[in-house]
């Protein structure tokens, strides 16, 4: 699986283009594209032995493979989470995301960068679980999940993966691109106006959506192969190898874009 090309995948901008409206400002955004890029390239480097990154992963996995269990409570309950706190969706997210909150504790001083990913899963659990279990008829227990076995298919893991990947490569480019753009920004500066800013980083978010379409199918081969393999408790382990991938894909995106 870790071989599977899809070839040169097409982008609304290209990751130079994105910074070429900062020329109205007198700025080269070529350099300002490749100075981003090649510091962002460093941190996905170092980042790929981040344990609090992988574990918000991981525990992403372990909600998913939770659903596919004969027994959804037990498997709750291993990940630490009580029947009985997470009888809405909204409740299940918040045990979800305090599980996450000791986990990074315990694995050290969470880095900036896990504390990206943290919000990423919570973001994507929002979306997947608490919002889909209201949309629901009722909203208990059942309903979450029926929430949680919708995201675990293969096809439907396969996008929750990309949209957590998405979010983090998109919250991480943006930190960086803001400190390398800090030096031009202010009233007395080249980029005096917010709302520029803004644009910058709505292309840079769909500059990441689009990337990390190049995981989508990978995450859907690897999740179900781990699955079937450890009878649905994929260890951390396991999710640290196709987070070190996934970091290292979005290095790659970046380094082609400067050529």
């Amino acid at each position: 699986m870790g071989h599977i090309r899809l070839g040169r995948l097409p982008k609304t901008k290209s990751w130079s283009c994105i910074f070429d409206a900062l020329a109205d400002y007198g700025i080269s955004g070529g350099q300002l594209a490749d100075t981003a890029a090649l510091a962002a390239q460093r941190q996905f480097i170092r980042l790929q032995d981040d344990k609090g990154i992988n574990l918000c992963f991981w525990i992403l996995v372990r909600v998913a493979a939770a659903a596919r269990s004969q027994d959804f409570l037990r498997a709750i309950e291993q990940l630490g989470i009580e029947g009985s706190a997470a009888s809405t969706g909204l409740r299940f997210v918040q045990q979800v995301s305090r599980i996450v909150g000791e986990g990074l504790q315990k694995r050290g001083e969470p880095s900036v960068f896990a504390r990206m990913a943290e919000l990423s899963l919570r973001e994507v659990l929002s979306r997947c679980i608490a919002d889909q279990s209201r949309s629901l008829f009722g909203s208990g227990l059942a309903e979450v999940q029926a929430a949680c076995r919708a995201m675990s298919t293969r096809k439907e893991f396969a996008l929750v993966a990309r949209q957590f990947f998405a979010s983090f490569f998109s919250r991480s480019l943006r930190y960086i691109t803001d400190k390398e753009a800090s030096n031009f920004v202010g009233t007395d500066k080249p980029i005096g106006s917010p709302e520029h800013l803004k644009r910058l980083y709505d292309d840079i978010d769909r500059y990441c959506v689009e990337s990390s379409r190049i995981l989508e199918e990978f995450a859907g081969g690897w999740f179900s192969k781990h699955s079937w393999e450890t009878n649905n408790d994929i260890p951390e382990d396991a999710a640290a190898g196709f987070t070190a991938y996934a970091l290292e894909k979005i290095r790659m995106e970046l380094q082609e874009a400067q050529k």
